[in-house]
């Protein structure tokens, strides 16, 4: 059923003269010069891809030949023996044409960087790709109207699928396992695209960049030898002017990542509806790096922020030295279901968040002219412990100066203003201690119409929850992983 439309919140004069803001002063604010707020349907009618054209000539690789160029209007099939004397296969400046995977599993030994490369090519396919083990699966750059649909990859030491600069496309019914980095990463000016109905479970990394899914922002600098290791660059928001935008993430599940379920950074104007981010280490999904414009709906956000088994580098990479570790190793700093940090103008609505372990909305720090609406929260704080006793349904805090979270010499990467001038209005928010929280530098927020009550879940309620989260979980990664 199509889901009605709606619109993330707009920045008009009154609105700024109200606030008090001046783009010129918010580094989140002066990079959407070039962005207008879309609607949903306008997002979706954007990220619709054109029909594939399906019958080409068969192609075969001549036993020493890893790459093919300047060809159109090809099927080329690969499977275990295509790598048996190949680390990589390179297909550029094509067009029209597809590549079937068979169902043998790829293990290339030795691993090139990328299994498959697709540079500077259009109106294609790739399908049914199965790897296991080596590098990233498949980067694609530079290509517009392309379908990937049906590729499968686990136990890798990267990424899934790789996407840099390219525009009109979708990713389909793909599933990625046990990798160390994002099952699927879009990255730079890639915009008019689907991910729908896919799969990223048990991503092991714990740097933000290794979420279940990434869509991340970059300056002009980064090219194709960046990718992916150089692509989350110490440079401001402002600089990063090649961003993911226009594109939609639906139907998918995104479970049991090291770090994020979803991770935003950069992102623009992005219809994310009907996932689920269960059980994931750090948040469910994070705006961050700027990320505006988006709208999150119909969502389950459920388990997510434990933290659990931190290691010393886990710690020093989030900052939380000065909270200790509890007795089964995670980290009394639990996290929430969603973060928004340096995120501005989005909409969060109709979504149920529940039995997160460090909250169910967390606005860290400039969040600003975000709208909260039509929410369900429900005992987002099952981390609570004696060092941190206290999560919320919804928190609105300023933070960055208190973390010194930069050097110095690099203090102008992101804003450190306070969250403000968001508007939480009409969610249901069932805490066992406060459902709302703002600390002192947060104000001038708009809060209404919330139903708000304080009541201590017993043991039946989250186990309901849970097993609700898992036969959820069970049933969308039945629909999404056919036949495995």
């Amino acid at each position: 059923m199509t889901s009605p439309t709606c619109s993330p919140p707009t920045l008009n004069r009154k609105t700024l003269e109200a606030s008090g803001i001046q783009p010129a002063d918010s580094l989140v604010l002066s990079s959407l010069n070039q962005f207008s707020p879309l609607d949903s349907a306008e997002i979706q009618d954007r990220a619709n891809l054109p029909a594939q054209q399906q019958r080409f000539n068969d192609l075969s690789l001549l036993p020493e030949q890893n790459e093919i160029r300047h060809k159109n209007h090809f099927n080329l099939s690969i499977d275990r023996d295509a790598f048996a004397h190949r680390s990589s296969i390179r297909i550029a400046d094509c067009s029209h044409f597809s590549v079937q995977g068979t169902s043998s599993q790829i293990t290339p030994s030795p691993a090139g960087k990328f299994l498959v490369e697709i540079t500077n090519c259009s109106h294609f396919t790739i399908n049914g790709i199965r790897c296991a083990s080596g590098r990233h699966m498949l980067l694609v750059s530079g290509s517009s109207s392309f379908l990937l649909q049906d590729c499968k990859g686990e136990d890798m030491e990267g990424c899934g699928i790789i996407l840099l600069h390219c525009d009109n496309f979708r990713i389909a019914d793909c599933r990625f396992y046990n990798n160390l980095s994002a099952g699927i990463m879009v990255t730079g000016d890639s915009y008019d695209g689907e991910i729908i109905n896919c799969s990223c479970a048990r991503s092991r990394g714990f740097f933000n960049h290794d979420a279940g899914i990434h869509l991340c922002q970059t300056s002009p600098a980064v090219t194709v030898p960046q990718v992916p290791e150089q692509c989350h660059e110490p440079l401001p928001i402002s600089a990063k002017t090649k961003r993911p935008h226009h594109l939609v993430i639906r139907d998918c599940l995104v479970t049991h990542c090291r770090a994020q379920g979803i991770y935003l950074e950069g992102a623009i104007n992005c219809l994310i509806e009907d996932n689920v981010m269960l059980n994931n280490n750090k948040e469910g999904v994070c705006f961050d790096w700027g990320s505006s414009y988006n709208i999150f709906r119909g969502n389950v956000v459920s388990l997510n922020g434990e933290r659990e088994s931190l290691t010393p580098k886990e710690i020093e990479i989030d900052f939380i030295a000065e909270y200790p570790l509890l007795e089964d190793g995670s980290s009394s700093m639990k996290l929430p279901g969603i973060s928004i940090d340096n995120g501005c103008l989005n909409l969060i609505r109709d979504n149920r968040i529940s039995s997160n372990y460090g909250g169910g909305i967390k606005m860290i720090r400039s969040a600003l002219f975000n709208e909260i609406t039509d929410n369900q929260l429900l005992y987002n704080a099952i981390g609570a412990n004696r060092f941190v006793p206290h999560f919320h349904g919804i928190t609105v805090l300023g933070l960055g100066p208190k973390n010194e979270e930069f050097r110095n010499d690099r203090p102008y990467l992101l804003d450190f203003m306070p969250s403000t001038f968001n508007t939480i209005s009409k969610n249901t928010i069932k805490e066992s201690r406060q459902g709302l929280f703002f600390d002192k530098r947060s104000a001038n927020n708009i809060v209404t119409d919330n139903t708000v009550s304080q009541e201590s879940p017993d043991h039946s309620s989250i186990q309901s929850v849970r097993i609700r989260a898992v036969a959820l979980l069970r049933r969308l990664a039945a629909q999404s992983t056919p036949g495995r």
